[in-house]
């Protein structure tokens, strides 16, 4: 029985990720029935007499390799070797095949906590790319940066994998060490890392008045992971207990996390109506709307980048398409797709995208992102130098942010 989890989108956590740890944006209730009875179609038996001359291709190759070829052959392997061909065959970056131990490592995102090195990957440019290492986490410490290449994996070519793969061949036990092969911008060059995994405990949400900047509130979240906007609820109260006059909201590399959770907190500054729809391959749309009362009421900036990916982009382009935010950065990831998680005999496990979705405003951002209002890039990191914080006051995207916002406070 072919059954459905979740739908979900976004980035993927190398590590042992358990909870949601905000890596895909979710979805549930979206695949329609027919979707999965196509999915569960026999390939052999009733219902396949239509079928053409492939799937007897298909049976023949099968038998002649298990029949004729010169040394015995793992049938179990053939067979999973011709699911994923017809996965690999979409030529979708985000579709993939998994088998039962693989899926199980896969469902490890799903826990409360990770162990892992702590950095967050995306596909981009055909490479599976750092997005951004988490803080405090052994990857940071190593100095992998946001747009370095994933080329090697414990010396094994991984240029030709997918994502899911390459955080396969990372993941492992606390205490063990990986070596990656890392190419860095302007990727002319590569070099070795190795990197000892570590229990990792991201911090998803944090706030504070910025003591250099008189009456403007900070929050900055990491991941749309479980109860965010609650949290940010609560920190907005606090904020404003304290003066703020107007808010910046950090989306600075924020791979992406739970859809409810992307609406809920985009609706804790906007009023009534969209926030992002869905699309499935027929065309047929489905809106998730606000659930506030009323657009927020003081200025608000909100900051983005490259590392700004699916259900960051989601909020990011309601508030702007909503006319209630100003944003500041540069162009957003550009993850605009919607994978699907099936259950399959045996444990394994099917990801496969069955849809796209679109901002509040009825945009397309996926391969493309968002492109702010105000751009302001981001110097390079100086070799050696201690890393900003994300509140730093030498932060030039950050300066901007300030100096947009006091502009709409006056």
């Amino acid at each position: 029985m072919v059954g459905r989890i979740r739908a979900l989108v976004g980035a993927i956590l190398i590590a042992m990720v358990s909870g949601l740890g905000g890596v895909y944006v979710g979805l549930s209730g979206l695949v329609p029935p027919a979707l999965v009875e196509r999915i569960g179609l026999p390939v052999f038996g009733p219902g396949a007499g239509h079928r053409g001359p492939e799937w007897e291709q298909l049976e023949q190759v099968f038998h002649t390799i298990r029949r004729q070829y010169v040394q015995p052959v793992d049938e179990a392997a053939l067979v999973k070797g011709a699911i994923r061909g017809m996965v690999e065959a979409t030529g979708d970056k985000y579709s993939m095949f998994m088998d039962a131990q693989e899926y199980a490592a896969f469902l490890r995102h799903f826990e409360p906590s990770f162990t892992g090195i702590g950095v967050v990957v995306g596909m981009k440019d055909n490479y599976v790319t750092i997005i951004r290492p988490i803080r405090g986490t052994p990857g940071e410490r190593a100095g992998l940066r946001t747009g370095d290449r994933i080329l090697a994996v414990d010396g094994k070519d991984v240029t030709r994998m997918s994502v899911d793969e390459v955080a396969n061949l990372i993941r492992g036990p606390k205490g063990t060490k990986v070596r990656l092969r890392i190419s860095r911008p302007p990727y002319t060059d590569s070099f070795e890392v190795e990197i000892e995994r570590a229990e990792i405990q991201p911090p998803y949400m944090e706030g504070k008045m910025l003591d250099w900047a008189p009456g403007v509130g900070y929050i900055r979240i990491e991941e749309f992971n479980t109860n965010v906007s609650q949290q940010v609820a609560r920190q907005l109260a606090e904020l404003r207990a304290q003066g703020m006059k107007g808010l910046i909201l950090d989306l600075r590399q924020n791979p992406g996390g739970l859809l409810t959770e992307a609406v809920k907190t985009a609706s804790l500054f906007l009023g009534p109506g969209p926030i992002v729809h869905v699309v499935d391959r027929e065309g047929n749309r489905e809106t998730h709307s606000s659930t506030g009362q009323r657009d927020f009421d003081l200025p608000l900036v909100v900051l983005v980048d490259g590392g700004s990916a699916s259900a960051s982009e989601i909020v990011a382009g309601a508030l702007r398409d909503r006319g209630v935010a100003t944003l500041v950065g540069t162009r957003t990831f550009g993850k605009g797709s919607v994978q699907s998680f099936y259950n399959l005999e045996g444990g394994a496990g099917l990801k496969l995208t069955t849809h796209q979705y679109l901002t509040a405003g009825g945009h397309s951002i996926h391969q493309v992102g968002i492109q702010p209002d105000v751009v302001v890039e981001a110097p390079p990191p100086e070799e050696g130098a201690e890393p900003m914080l994300p509140d730093d006051p030498r932060d030039p995207q950050l300066r901007r942010a300030v100096e947009v916002l006091k502009s709409k406070m006056r």
